[in-house]
Parts: C-alpha cells; sequence; structure tokens
C-alpha cells in the first residue's frame, strides 16, 4: 500500500478490507468524492441547475409564512429555544488516525470565531464583549474578564446564522452602537457561507435593524467594518465572496459565486448605511471589477473573492487601507477616490494569499 510505512497498522488494514469491498477505481466512484454532495445540490436546485439569491429569498419568506404554526402541547413555545444536545463536542479517539489527522487521544473540539469586539473601557463584573462564531450568529457577555463569562445569544432577528465581523462604533462613548456583518468572509472548504447584509444596533445588542442597504450584500460575506471617527454615517466594508450561501454543502461541490450576488470587494456609505458606492477589489480602478464567473477565477484585475481586512490611519482618517486576495495591500490617501498598491499579494495566482 502506498504510504503504509506511515499509516498505523490498523488503518492500513482497514483500507485494504475497504479496497475489497469497494468495486471501481480503488473504491472511489468515477465522479470524485464530491459526487453526492454535487447532486444533492443539484436536486434541491431542480428544475434549474442552480440556486440564486432570489430562489434563497423566496424560501426564507416561506419559512417566514411557517413561523406562526403553533408547537405541539408540550413541545414548547414560540420565541422560546430548548437545548437537545449535545454540550460538548467529543471526537472519540481513534486507530484509524493518520499523519493528517492525528491526535494522541479523544478531544473537545470547538468551531471557530470570526471576530471579537471588547468595550473601550472595562473593569471586573463590567465588561462588556461581543463574538461572532462562523455559524452561530452573535453573542454578548457583559463579564469578559470572569474566568466563566455568562454569554447571551443575540442573533435572532438576523437573515441567517454565518457572521463574519462584529464592530463597535467608536463615536459612541456609551459602547452601545455595535454592528454585526453576516457571511463569513475565509476561504474554506466548508462552512464560510454567505450571508444576508449588515445588522444595527444602538442598544449594545438587544433589538436590531437591517439589512442596511437591502440586498445589497445579499449573498456576499462581511469581514471587516469601519465607522469613520467623528462621521458616524461613513461607513466601510470589507467584502467577499463567501461559499455557495445558504444553499452550501459541506466540504466539496459548487463553490462559484452566488448567483444573483452584488460584486465583492470595498463599499463605502456616507448616509449610515441607507446606500452603499462600490469603491476598490485590488485594482486601480473599479471599473475593471466586474464580480462574474472570469473575475471569481483569477482571470481579471480585480481580486477573485474580495476585500478582506481594512482600517483607516487614526491621525488622518481619510486615509484608508485595504487588502484584498491575491492582490496584496493597497492604500487611498482621499477616502477611497483613488488606491495605489503598496504591497503586492505573496502568489496572485493562489486565492487564499
Amino acid at each position: 500500500m502506498k504510504g503504509e510505512a506511515e499509516a498505523p497498522a490498523a488503518l492500513g488494514r482497514h483500507l485494504e478490507k475497504l479496497k475489497e469491498a469497494l468495486p471501481g477505481n480503488q473504491g472511489m466512484a468515477e465522479e470524485g468524492p464530491s459526487g453526492a454532495a454535487e447532486d444533492e445540490f443539484l436536486q434541491r436546485a431542480f428544475p434549474a441547475d442552480t440556486i440564486s439569491v432570489a430562489n434563497m429569498d423566496s424560501a426564507r419568506a416561506a419559512f417566514l409564512n411557517a413561523k406562526g404554526r403553533p408547537f405541539p402541547t408540550g413541545k414548547g413555545r414560540p420565541g422560546t429555544w430548548v437545548t437537545v444536545g449535545p454540550n460538548d463536542a467529543l471526537y472519540p479517539f481513534t486507530s484509524l488516525r493518520d499523519s493528517s489527522n492525528y491526535v494522541p487521544n479523544a478531544y473537545v473540539a470547538g468551531g471557530r470565531t470570526t471576530s471579537i469586539a471588547l468595550a473601550a473601557s472595562c473593569t471586573p463584573g463590567n465588561c462588556r464583549a461581543y463574538i461572532t462564531p462562523a455559524g452561530g450568529g452573535v453573542w454578548r457577555t457583559k463579564n469578559a474578564l470572569d474566568g466563566q463569562p455568562n454569554w447571551k445569544y443575540l442573533g435572532g432577528p438576523f437573515g441567517i446564522n454565518a457572521a463574519g465581523s462584529v464592530y463597535l462604533d467608536p463615536n459612541d462613548p456609551s459602547g452601545n452602537t455595535v454592528y454585526v456583518g453576516t457571511g463569513e468572509a475565509n476561504i474554506c472548504g466548508c462552512g464560510c457561507v454567505a450571508g444576508t447584509g449588515l445588522y444595527k444596533s444602538t442598544n449594545g445588542g438587544d433589538t436590531w435593524r437591517g439589512p442596511l442597504g437591502g440586498n445589497t450584500f445579499n449573498g456576499l460575506g462581511i469581514g471587516a467594518i469601519v465607522v469613520k471617527s467623528g462621521s458616524p454615517n461613513t461607513i466601510y466594508l470589507g467584502v467577499t465572496t463567501a461559499l455557495r450561501g445558504m444553499s452550501s454543502v459541506c466540504c466539496t461541490g459548487v463553490t462559484r459565486p452566488v448567483p444573483g450576488a452584488g460584486k465583492w470587494g470595498l463599499y463605502k456609505s456616507t448616509d449610515g448605511g441607507a446606500t452603499w458606492s462600490f469603491i476598490h477589489d485590488g485594482s486601480t480602478s473599479v471599473a475593471d471589477c466586474l464580480g462574474d464567473l472570469t473575475e471569481w477565477n483569477n482571470g481579471r484585475t480585480c481580486s477573485p473573492r474580495g476585500v478582506r481586512a481594512l482600517a483607516l490611519d487614526s491621525s488622518n482618517p481619510e486615509i484608508v487601507y485595504a487588502s484584498s486576495y491575491t492582490r496584496g495591500v493597497w492604500r487611498s490617501p482621499d477616502g477611497g477616490a483613488t488606491w495605489a498598491q503598496i504591497k503586492p499579494s505573496l502568489n496572485a495566482a493562489i486565492i487564499q494569499t
């Protein structure tokens, strides 16, 4: 067996048994390991061959229409969630391990957290913090300095649980103005699900309004939020393609941009999020950026995945820095009107750089 010297004996014997039991291509279907996921996606899309933003909006509307149906007797009530477990994601020890997934024993796993926002002032017993788990909405604790903080889920009003960023407006000294961008902006094989837009709270996350700008960011991922100091109506968003949105099936299959979604890149609003302008995506001119499949396949000047991080110069907030996948770091001296690259990508041919 190829690579047998690196594999534990139990794993080697197990793989040999599989070869005997499964026909064809050493136990692999000719269409590849992603065939089942692609087939499931096509069944959901039928009679079309893809799932668009409009399709997802219709499905969400149907869900909302069904939301008012009564619970069966004894099964709960509207507005109340009942935990069904498990409390811990325990990964058991297995003898069928190799160098790529080796662990010495059973372990408890946790999902990734895409962003954290911490109050400007923290004291023991009074320290607010917000986190966005990749697929878990947004959570808040008021005692972040404690050994075991108490967390409260706040993401119920969002259009989806996938969350990419949480941000506290520096113009609000109370710390009550919070923004959350839905959709995970990372590049990964599964779980980087596209979102429904940007949401805002002015009472520390107790209630929300949005998505700001309507469907502008539906089907995309928001990975960075910055509000200009001294100008609370001026907001910048770093936006990426994310994965197939609410139609995603884990790990393999169709990963093209969500049909009907807008362009990925850097957006700016000067009216508190009511309207947005597309101002940059790793090129000197936004006219180069079409947001089509050719661009997504890294075939144009602009970034194939969008803007992942951004910052404003603290001494001059008109100076904007933005980094985009495969296109490096760019700087604008005039609030996003013009751009110059100040650091190239490590490898413009690899979308993860």
